[in-house]
């Protein structure tokens, strides 16, 4: 389970180049509906072997998560 939260009185976080990568234990077009439904922006699946399927979506401060078939 990932959940992506925001907390409106915190110290915004912020990283360049820093992705956070895991792997899906369901099909990835699910969890990118999952994460439209949440209003998150969610980028086209990639398939590009030899690395495995895989799609991003940027957390509330601006970082980068990988979901990846496992």
């Amino acid at each position: 389970m990932l959940e992506l939260i925001q907390f409106d009185q915190a110290e915004k976080v912020t990283a360049n180049g820093m992705v956070f990568s895991f792997l899906a234990n369901k099909p990835l077009a699910q969890l990118k509906e999952q994460a439209a439904a949440m209003g998150f922006h969610a980028s086209p699946i990639e398939s590009n072997p030899p690395k495995p399927a895989h799609f991003t979506v940027t957390d509330p401060d601006g970082l980068i998560v990988e979901l990846s078939e496992a």
